[in-house]
């Protein structure tokens, strides 16, 4: 895509897309947003009504990073083996980085001790595409580490917010989520789980919120009398894309609430 009479001058540009015979797409070019890295975005849409993105490979990924692990000590992250330049430095647990570009495709990351990269934690390759934008929340227990990565999702809605939660609590494996007005007894089992079984080290679906005050409570898988959390006030207004970490605390009975987006 280029402007008008001007192919010297490129809005964006995909990677090599193969068509399947008999088949119809239709090509829908979009302002940037918060989703994306590059100046536009360009969808397909088949005769299903299913839309996929083409990434922009001008325009670099950016990943973000959650330290989730409790028992963990602060950390350095580098690329490519380059411990000697880390990305990200000191992030202690509870931590969120900015937004850091990386290359796109499979990138080789290495956690190291603060201050000390000879002391490797984890090494894990993850694949990322031109022009996204992606969290990964590091977690896990000294000597378990582990990385879960998530493609965002920014783009705001004007109808509804979007809320999503991710389960780092490895004491807590599995819980349920209830998102009701400020007051409602969860106990009354005509109050329904807005999030069910939110398993560890996975991020639950995105659900669709109306705006408005809510308390939020976590508890234990099918025994709402198990609070974990709660009750947390939240609100959400149309357009807010909230996400979540469900950590671990020093009381292996509950657990913490860390919102990283909005």
């Amino acid at each position: 895509v280029t402007t008008k009479d001007d192919p010297s001058d490129v809005i964006l540009e995909s990677e090599t897309v193969v068509f399947p015979a008999a088949q119809s797409f239709t090509g829908v070019l979009f302002d940037a947003d918060p989703n994306i890295t590059g100046m536009a975005a360009f969808r397909l849409i088949n005769a299903t009504g299913a839309v996929s993105e083409l990434p922009d490979i001008n325009f670099p990924p950016t990943v973000r990073f959650l330290h989730a692990s409790l028992d963990e000590v602060a950390i350095d992250i580098s690329i490519n083996g380059d411990t000697a330049n880390p990305i990200a430095s000191n992030v202690a647990f509870g931590e969120l980085t900015a937004d850091l570009e990386i290359p796109a495709g499979n990138v080789d990351f290495t956690f190291t001790e603060a201050g000390n990269p000879g002391v490797i934690l984890l090494e894990e390759t993850v694949n990322f595409f031109a022009g996204t934008r992606s969290t990964s929340l590091f977690n896990g227990t000294p000597g378990s580490l582990s990385l879960t990565t998530l493609l965002d999702e920014r783009r705001p809605r004007a109808t509804n917010a979007l809320f999503r939660a991710a389960n780092m609590s490895t004491n807590q494996q599995a819980v349920d989520i209830f998102l009701v007005e400020p007051g409602t007894d969860i106990n009354d089992e005509d109050v329904n789980v807005n999030l069910f079984n939110v398993v560890y080290p996975i991020n639950s679906s995105r659900i669709r919120i109306a705006a408005g005050s809510y308390e939020m409570w976590l508890t234990v898988v099918n025994d709402r009398s198990m609070p974990l959390a709660g009750p947390l006030p939240i609100d959400f207004a149309n357009g807010d894309t909230v996400e979540i970490a469900i950590l671990d605390n020093v009381d292996p009975a509950i657990v913490d609430v860390l919102e990283y987006q909005r």
